[in-house]
């Protein structure tokens, strides 16, 4: 085999490899399985938490992303991606997370607005979302937060309280 021929088919295969999906654009097709936020997210003066699970179709695998949002001033706050290998483990985890304050079911582009907001306000104010949230947006696959019509409050009683002490 020629170099020539040798070079074709080396970038063949890298092409091939390319455009292979990868573990997050498949997981991002994957039907939603449940959408969880604070009963109380619209109080600023506390973090809103966030729960998006997805389930493969042929399998009992559960994809989840875990959002702590601040709309007071900081955004995205905190991100956890995790996949589980079955129903059980995802439970185990969803009990974990709802022992804080109730959680109800929402939709995905309340919560996509929600996040989306969190993060545009404090990238104003210099912050910086969690580096795991470009991981954690493959599981907001879908979501159309311009076509939701709930307000998103921001600023409001913590950022005030920050901006009241003397430098």
């Amino acid at each position: 085999m020629s170099k020539r021929n040798k070079k074709q088919k080396k970038l063949q295969r890298q092409a091939e490899l390319a455009a292979r999906p990868t573990g997050a654009s498949i997981v991002a097709q994957w039907p939603l399985y449940e959408v969880l936020l604070d009963a109380g997210w619209q109080d600023t003066a506390n973090l809103a938490r966030i729960l998006v699970a997805r389930q493969a179709p042929d399998a009992s695998k559960v994809a989840v992303a875990y959002f702590l949002a601040d709309l007071a001033c900081l955004g995205i706050k905190s991100v956890q991606v995790k996949r589980f290998a079955d129903l059980v483990e995802y439970e185990e985890f969803r009990t974990h997370v709802l022992t804080g304050p109730p959680m109800v079911q929402a939709d995905l582009d309340l919560v996509a607005k929600i996040l989306y907001t969190a993060r545009d306000y404090a990238s104003q104010l210099g912050f910086k979302p969690d580096f795991v949230f470009t991981q954690a947006e493959f599981l907001l696959s879908g979501a159309e937060p311009e076509h939701c019509p709930t307000p998103v409050p921001t600023g409001g009683g913590r950022q005030t309280a920050l901006h009241q002490w003397p430098l």
